[in-house]
């Protein structure tokens, strides 16, 4: 091989193996939780993908964030995890089948009422926010949400502060819509976090997040790339001086 192909070589092999592996998607659709899972208090803690994360509630009469399942029985073959509430059960105009909801989704639990009836949805405004407390970073890229409320999603950083992320609204009673926001979130980092406007009746199916597994340049590779290219200088100076 003379010294032209071998500084090519060295380049082809200083930009392809700067690369690391692919951008990972994660999804949580709580399907690893039980449903009421917050029975006689709010759910206040969740292990995910290796981190964990820290749940808060504010806004309205409410017992706070809980798991409701959208695949229990309705009416006399309801049983208490699920809560017999059928506004959320999918099945409207987006359906299930177009949307993929079905199992678990995120409800701010009503107060209880005669029937210990904790599970059910609260039809009011408040938030419920996840702060992360260990782990490693992550990008919120999107969300889908299910009956006829109004969903806001939104991040907050130290380094960019409160970011507005989309919001899904306009659904009828238990449809269902997916959303994929325009802008992805900042990165979170350990004490940030994101929150879910929950205005009016309703849940959130899925959350899908970027866990920063990105192609990006190795800086290791960088004294293989300039050796490549200094290769390909030393030839064309050899060529240079033949001629003359």
């Amino acid at each position: 091989m003379n010294g032209f192909f071998k500084a090519a070589a060295v380049a082809v092999f200083a930009i392809t193996g700067a690369q690391t592996a692919n951008a990972a998607s994660l999804v949580m659709d709580f399907e690893d939780l039980e449903a009421n899972l917050g029975n006689g208090g709010a759910w206040t803690s969740y292990e995910f993908a290796g981190r964990t994360f820290g749940i808060s509630w504010s806004g309205g009469s409410t017992e706070g964030a809980n798991i409701f399942d959208t695949n229990c029985p309705v009416g006399s073959n309801a049983t208490s995890d699920c809560g017999n509430d059928e506004d959320i059960v999918p099945g409207g105009v987006a359906g299930s089948s177009s949307n993929g909801v079905s199992g678990n989704v995120l409800i701010r639990q009503r107060d209880s009422d005669a029937d210990g009836d904790l599970a059910n949805d609260r039809a009011n405004t408040g938030s419920i926010t996840f702060t992360l407390l260990s782990g490693g970073p992550l990008s919120w890229l999107g969300a889908s949400a299910i009956d006829d409320g109004r969903f806001t999603f939104s991040s907050s950083t130290s380094s960019e502060g409160d970011f507005v992320l989309g919001l899904i609204a306009g659904l009828a009673d238990s449809e269902a819509a997916q959303l994929t926001f325009a802008t992805q979130s900042p990165f979170l980092q350990q004490n940030d976090s994101f929150s879910i406007l929950f205005e009016g009746s309703g849940a959130v199916d899925r959350l899908v997040f970027d866990d920063g597994m990105t192609a990006v340049p190795v800086p290791a590779a960088l004294p293989l790339m300039l050796a490549g290219l200094g290769g390909f200088g030393l030839v064309a100076r050899r060529r240079k001086l033949r001629k003359d």
